[in-house]
């Protein structure tokens, strides 16, 4: 498995590296310091901080076990710390007076970021492509909806901040800072004498004079230097003035250890202002470093960030138009893993079809299918052994041990499945220990029913697997979660079915009246249900071919899922084939069509259907025998005889046309007024 260091060019952003990128931006060694603070023994206080930074570095690899605290906001976790510093050291008012109202939109954010990221599906898309599309998403929805426009405080009152402050935040830098520093608190003269002298000889000059900010920032250092821990030597040099010139430069961030002593003579100064210019200015460059390193989105990529938030406040546009919501969950791919979890579970399984379920997920999902194939190959083993399963514990720990171990990146919006999974099959077995690393913080991705699960979990070793992989599935699953919510009544299997059917019914009802979105949303719903309801994808995929070519994607995506579960499904054939005739592929149409007349050598739609293939290619005899069985299976075929004239026309046979355009409009009149006949061949019928 990769390292937070390292980034696949597929994927996703893994737990580590999301869990990294949040605590970098206060700071690990803000942590890792917080935490032995109250230690008076300096062995037992490192010590201590050596544990928890192992602890974070297994965390940030993937390889942290399952313990409930650690993959919690509870007590003494990562984000507990963080917590507490702001709180006693942020926040107090003898201290730096910082407003409760920064931790709560630092935590926000970072929690919103990292739920899109780690909740993302990603198959075969990029892995930069999708973080910077999210971050982009997810930083404009929060200015404009959460800054701007107001965030909901537990007290019941909205907070708001100006988009005066939002751009000016985003705008400073310690330049900025320490320039108005020097301007504050100069007391001589000759310091910032007339202003055509530039910037960097007023900073020369700043370095020159002790009575300067940079001076007393040094002195108050000297004369409290019992106070502050020493600066690593490797970073940061004694010389304040030298640590501030490059933080100036860009050349570093502050640490904590270096920021403090100037924060603490800054409070004592009447300075409170910049110092939470300051704090914040220090908090953005950890973030931006952290998207940088961690995330791997460049810092061109981050100006272009800002300098489209600037524009979005400054011209008051919405957020949406600065970030473009593709489709990242390809259809196909979506329903086939779906179909495949669902179809584990029915009372008809197969092990034979869900293999071939898999095998085409493995063709659709060239990078992901290393997590998809191990996992689900896993999970079919768990119900076709069903009461036995301890005889194949082994297999199936191994299959998902190696989806974890090789694939967790793709997991997206399945990981809080899996890993209850996970739990449930090795307190199934009775394993000592625990197999799996990491898969605690499947705890954090529900919030609220985090308790609830977190009992189900310790109460799993008595259940059977079966049942426990069912609820897990629609409890956990994004679409599964769905049937509750919409049909909190209904119950599973049988139930479901007939309700499908139902739903797919009124969708061919829609799709009589020409109301086409009405249709696909019923059959959708349909497939909600039921996910291996072969009319129902069937269906769908001709109102989608029915739609347009925009919709010919989706329409194929619906039919191949069809086949996958019934491959001579007639239905599917024929609507397929005439998609494919309408796009150009003439011979694959052909194909597909002689696959329906196979299963009904009496369909007379489908003989005229591949003649209009035949003659389209130019197979013109082709054409008139199928043309000629279409009418001899249904003597009444009016658009089989204005096929067939048509066709004797071009072959120069017009004593053939006529008769055939003239008993075509005996029996439907309005057939040649419909199809031109009568504006190309205007003699045919007279």
């Amino acid at each position: 498995m990769e390292s937070y260091e390292e980034i696949n060019k597929y994927g996703n952003v893994t737990f580590g590296q999301t869990s990294k990128f949040l605590i970098d931006i206060i700071g690990q060694n803000v942590i890792l310091d917080y935490i032995s603070k109250n230690i008076e023994n300096e062995k037992e206080a490192e010590k201590k901080r050596e544990a928890f930074k192992q602890n974070l570095d297994r965390m940030y690899r993937g390889q942290a076990v399952y313990y409930k605290k650690f993959a919690t906001a509870e007590r003494e976790s990562p984000q507990w710390y963080i917590e507490q510093f702001f709180k006693e050291i942020l926040e107090k008012k003898e201290k730096y007076n910082l407003p409760r109202i920064v931790y709560i939109i630092i935590d926000s954010f970072t929690w919103q970021l990292f739920f899109a990221l780690t909740w993302h599906t990603p198959f075969e898309k990029l892995k930069s492509e999708t973080v910077l599309f999210h971050l982009r998403k997810q930083v404009f929805c929060f200015i404009y909806h959460n800054l701007l426009n107001g965030m909901p405080l537990s007290d019941g009152s909205v907070y708001k901040i100006s988009s005066n402050s939002i751009i000016r935040f985003l705008s400073d830098d310690f330049k900025n800072i320490f320039l108005e520093l020097g301007n504050k608190y100069k007391d001589n003269e000759d310091f910032m004498k007339p202003k055509t002298r530039g910037l960097e000889l007023m900073l020369q000059k700043t370095f020159e004079n002790k009575k300067t900010i940079h001076g007393k920032i040094e002195n108050y250092y000297d004369d409290n230097a019992d106070k502050y821990p020493r600066l690593d030597a490797s970073d940061y040099s004694p010389n304040y003035r030298q640590n501030i010139h490059n933080w100036q430069n860009e050349k570093i961030n502050p640490t904590w250890k270096a920021l403090e002593p100037i924060l603490d003579f800054l409070q004592k100064n009447n300075g409170i202002v910049f110092v939470h210019r300051l704090i914040g200015h220090c908090f953005l460059r950890n973030t931006q470093k952290a998207l940088e390193n961690v995330l791997h989105i460049s810092q061109p990529e981050q100006e272009k960030i800002i300098t489209d938030i600037k524009t979005m406040i400054n011209d008051k546009r919405k957020p949406e138009e600065f970030y473009i919501e593709n489709d990242f969950e390809f259809l196909e791919q979506v329903n086939l893993i779906y179909m495949c979890l669902v179809y584990q579970h029915q009372e008809d399984f197969d092990p034979v079809k869900s293999d071939a379920i898999i095998n085409v997920i493995e063709s659709k999902c060239t990078n992901s299918k290393k997590f998809f194939s191990p996992w689900l190959n896993a999970r079919a083993k768990v119900f076709e052994t069903g009461e036995t399963i301890r005889n194949n514990k082994d297999l199936i720990i191994k299959g998902y041990k190696k989806a974890y171990d090789e694939g967790i990146a793709y997991a997206g919006c399945y990981l809080s499945q899996f890993l209850l999974e996970a739990i449930v099959i090795n307190r199934f077995c009775r394993r000592e220990g625990n197999n799996y690393y990491g898969y605690g913080y499947a705890l954090e991705l529900f919030e609220s029913e985090k308790e609830n699960l977190y009992k189900f979990i310790k109460e799993s070793k008595n259940t059977e697997p079966c049942k426990g992989f069912i609820d897990i599935h629609y409890s956990c699953n994004l679409r599964g979660k769905q049937i509750p919510l919409r049909y909190p009544n209904i119950q599973y299997n049988i139930e479901l079915e007939n309700e499908a059917i139902l739903i797919n019914n009124k969708g061919l009802e829609y799709e009589k009246t020409g109301d086409l979105k009405s249709a696909v949303e019923c059959f959708t719903g349909a497939l909600l249900l039921n996910p291996v309801y072969v009319n129902a994808y069937s269906n769908r995929g001709n109102v989608y071919s029915k739609m347009g070519e925009q919709f010919t994607e989706y329409a194929l995506a619906d039919f191949n899922m069809a086949f996958l579960l019934e491959p001579k499904h007639g239905n599917t054939l024929f609507n397929r084939g005439w998609l494919l005739f309408k796009n150009g592929q003439f011979k694959n149409a052909i194909t597909d069509l002689t696959k329906v007349i196979e299963i009904n050598p009496k369909d007379s739609e489908a003989y005229l259907r591949r003649g209009i293939c035949y003659r389209y290619m130019e197979y013109f005899n082709h054409a008139i025998e199928d043309y000629s069985k279409a009418i001899e299976i249904n003597p009444r075929y009016a658009e089989a005889y204005y096929n067939r004239g048509v066709v004797y026309k071009l072959l120069g046979a017009n004593d053939k046309a006529q008769e055939d355009c003239c008993k075509g409009k005996q029996i439907e009149p309005e057939i040649f007024l419909k199809n031109g006949i009568e504006l190309f061949y205007p003699n045919l019928l007279k």
